[in-house]
């Protein structure tokens, strides 16, 4: 999914908003699942975190940190 990201920022010239709503927003409205791909309260804190290349550094699944880079 980060290459996806980075090829949407890169290819289409989306903006990082954007990007996050097609990686994460779209997908989880297209599924039909309430409390995912939005960060607000009462949702579940399934996360990544990236670097300023677009690659995953951290990620999180129900709000516990399960993967850190390096």
């Amino acid at each position: 999914m980060d290459r996806a990201f980075r090829n949407i920022v890169a290819l289409f010239h989306a903006s990082i908003t954007e990007a996050a709503i097609m990686c994460s927003t779209t997908p989880a409205r297209a599924l039909g699942l309430r409390g995912f791909g939005v960060i607000a309260d009462g949702n579940v804190a399934d996360l990544a975190v990236l670097d300023r290349g677009f690659r995953v550094t951290r990620t999180f699944v129900n709000g516990d940190e399960i993967y850190r880079a390096g």
